[in-house]
């Protein structure tokens, strides 16, 4: 017999969320060892590297006193090349999909039990490509290499996840709950894309104060979560919450290439495909 919270234990070793932190604490691992090897084998100079991207990658924190220190210290600096630009090739797609499963987590089980992970990642991956290729460098084709390997690990790993056993918001305070969450969630997906993932390790401590008020917000929100609800739901509630859900459902595959689609070039197309997501999710919800 499992001793008492055993059960709760388990569940939260495997929830999206849990390996969301591991996920982003090995994304600022690797924006902490990428300074010291530009410093070391590039004299802190990325203009390399930086001149094959646009504007907004970069901003290095080459000068900061501990990184300096690491760097000048670190043993065979060279062996951390691949920090430039691949490793991230790797941790973002994980990145992306476990933070949206921890959404799906938090509108209920069913719904992250119906999101199909592998078009998923396949549409994912299949922008990331398309980005990469669009910002052709030296790194390109290890980068894609590294992508595609993501897309086959990525679902496989992500379909041991736990559901959970939370119910779809009941309430009208389930629901802002919900929105709330998802919204502080989403603030603190862009800090890291902004300080990590485009290797701005140097912005963090203007982001800092952002990212404490969205923690602060998700703990709150998800602390109100975890009361459940309060009233039984109405029918409005109802039909809300289960549009809510199967929005979620439809929109895993195409958010991100409807995302990039409006900042490369086809926000129409991109509207349209927006649109035609939601329609869905408000007819089958109803």
């Amino acid at each position: 017999m499992d001793p008492p919270g055993a059960g709760a234990a388990r569940d939260s070793a495997a929830a999206p969320g849990t390996w969301l932190l591991v996920v982003t604490a090995a994304i600022y691992l690797n924006q902490v060892l990428c300074p010291v090897y530009l410093l070391r084998v590039w004299h802190g100079d990325p203009t390399a590297i930086a001149r094959f991207l646009p504007d907004g990658w970069f901003a290095l924190a080459v000068d900061d006193p501990v990184l300096r220190w690491l760097a000048e210290r670190w043993p065979r600096p060279e062996l951390l090349s691949w920090s430039l630009l691949r490793v991230p090739a790797l941790l973002e797609l994980p990145f992306v999909v476990l933070a949206y499963l921890t959404v799906c987590r938090w509108c209920g089980a069913e719904v992250f039990r119906r999101v199909a992970v592998w078009p998923l990642a396949i549409a994912h991956t299949a922008t990331f490509c398309l980005v990469e290729w669009s910002l052709f460098n030296p790194f390109t084709a290890q980068d894609i290499a590294l992508c595609v390997a993501s897309a086959l690990l990525t679902p496989w790993w992500v379909a041991r996840l736990s559901a959970g056993d939370r119910q779809r918001p009941g309430s009208a305070t389930d629901l802002v709950a919900f929105t709330v969450s998802t919204a502080a969630l989403g603030a603190l997906v862009l800090v890291v894309y902004d300080t990590a993932l485009l290797h701005n390790l140097g912005h963090l401590g203007s982001a800092l104060p952002v990212a404490a008020v969205a923690a602060a917000v998700l703990v709150v929100a998800r602390l109100v979560a975890r009361r459940g609800p309060v009233a039984h739901a109405g029918p409005g509630i109802t039909a809300v919450s289960a549009s809510l859900g199967w929005f979620l459902v439809f929109f895993a595959a195409p958010s991100l290439p409807i995302r990039c689609g409006m900042s490369f070039g086809a926000p129409v197309l991109s509207a349209v495909a927006g649109l035609v997501v939601v329609a869905a999710g408000c007819w089958t919800g109803g």
